[in-house]
């Protein structure tokens, strides 16, 4: 339940930064340094895990075209 928690805060806290239509309240972060460390780490967590999952799903593409091309050869001899 903690890990939700923390986690709702952290998409908050970069829903606050990415929104830009409300350049006049208070709790919008306006340039990236104003961003807290811990939401700065939490951002770059988030690309790293984003750019990893469509890394392992490319790659298992790969494989799965991979595979096939070899299954394909070997019915053919």
């Amino acid at each position: 339940m903690m890990c939700v928690v923390f986690y709702n805060t952290r998409v908050f806290s970069v829903w606050r930064f990415l929104n830009f239509s409300n350049d006049n309240k208070d709790d919008t972060y306006h340039s990236l340094d104003s961003i807290p460390d811990y939401d700065m780490l939490f951002i770059h967590f988030m690309l790293i895990q984003f750019l990893s999952i469509i890394l392992i799903h490319l790659f298992s593409f790969l494989f799965v075209i991979g595979t096939l091309r070899i299954s394909i050869f070997a019915f053919y001899i």
